[in-house]
C-alpha cells in the first residue's frame, strides 16, 4: 500500500485595505461604548418625548432592565443604522421629532417609525437645512459666491475654515462623549464634504486616500496632497490655520487608528 504523503498549504495571510482596517478599528470603539450610547439617545428621546407630550417623568424603556423592554430592539437598530452612515444619534432623533410637526394625528414619532425611508429621507433634509444655516457668517449675511478668483492661500484658509465650521456643527451637537472617536467616524463617512486642505491635516487620511478606488473626487484630492506635498509654505500655512481654527472652534484632536 502505498503511504500517502500529507500535503501542506501554504497560508497566505490576508492583507486588508487599509481604509477597511480603519472602519474597522473605528467601529471597535463604537462598540466599546455601544450600550451607553444607546442609552444616551433613549434618555434623549425621552425628554423629547415629555416637551411634545408635556408630561414629565416619561420613559419609553425601563432603565432598571432596558434590554428586556420591546422597544429596546428599536432603538438599537437606529443605533447600526446610523453607526453605518455615519450619522450623530441625538441629531438623528432631533430630526424624527422635527418630522411629527406636520402630524395631525401624534405630535411624536413611535420607536418603530425611527427608521423608516420616510425618516432616513428627513434626516438627510433636517441635516442638509443645518448646513445652510452653518453657510452664514457671523453677521447672519449670507456668504457671497462670487466669481472673484481666489488666491491659493485663501483657498486654503477658506477651505479650513468651512471644514471647521461643518465638523463644529456635528461635533457640538453628538451625544457622544468621545468626542474624538466621533469626529475621527465623522471625516471617515464624509469625508468628501471636507476640504482636501483640512483633510492633509489628518494623519490616517493619507493612508486611507490610497486604498480608496478610482473617482473624480479621489483623483481631485490626490492631486492637491500631491501639490501640498511640493510647498513647504502650503504645508506651514495648513498646519497654521488648522492650529488656530480648532482652537477657535474647540474641536477635539485627531485620534490615532
Amino acid at each position: 500500500m502505498v503511504e500517502r504523503k500529507p500535503i501542506k498549504i501554504e497560508r497566505v495571510p490576508i492583507k486588508l485595505p487599509t481604509d477597511i482596517k480603519m472602519k474597522l478599528r473605528l467601529y471597535e470603539k463604537q462598540n466599546e461604548t455601544k450600550d451607553e450610547d444607546i442609552l444616551e439617545m433613549i434618555e434623549h428621546y425621552n425628554m423629547l418625548m415629555a416637551k411634545a407630550t408635556n408630561k414629565t417623568g416619561f420613559t419609553i424603556v425601563s432603565m432598571r432592565n432596558p434590554k428586556r423592554s420591546k422597544q429596546y430592539i428599536h432603538f438599537e437598530r437606529v443605533f447600526e443604522v446610523c453607526r453605518m452612515k455615519g450619522w450623530d444619534l441625538k441629531l438623528y432623533i432631533e430630526a424624527q421629532f422635527d418630522r411629527t410637526k406636520g402630524w395631525t394625528n401624534m405630535k411624536y414619532p413611535l420607536p418603530s417609525t425611527l427608521y423608516s425611508l420616510n425618516a432616513f429621507r428627513h434626516f438627510t433634509n433636517y441635516i442638509s437645512t443645518l448646513k445652510q444655516t452653518y453657510e452664514k457668517d457671523v453677521g447672519g449675511h449670507k456668504k457671497q459666491k462670487g466669481s472673484v478668483t481666489k488666491s491659493l492661500r485663501q483657498q486654503v484658509i477658506d477651505g479650513i475654515v468651512n471644514t471647521a465650521e461643518m465638523l463644529d456643527m456635528y461635533v457640538s451637537k453628538s451625544s457622544m462623549e468621545d468626542k474624538e472617536q466621533y469626529k475621527a467616524m465623522r471625516i471617515f463617512q464624509s469625508w468628501g464634504e471636507y476640504s482636501p486642505f483640512y483633510l492633509w491635516s489628518v494623519p490616517w487620511f493619507h493612508d486611507m486616500i490610497k486604498e480608496l478606488p478610482d473617482s473624480k473626487k479621489v483623483d481631485e484630492y490626490k492631486r492637491e496632497f500631491e501639490r501640498i506635498s511640493t510647498s513647504k509654505n502650503i504645508q506651514r500655512l495648513i498646519e497654521i490655520t488648522v492650529e488656530q481654527v480648532e482652537k477657535h472652534f474647540n474641536l477635539p484632536p485627531n485620534v490615532k487608528i
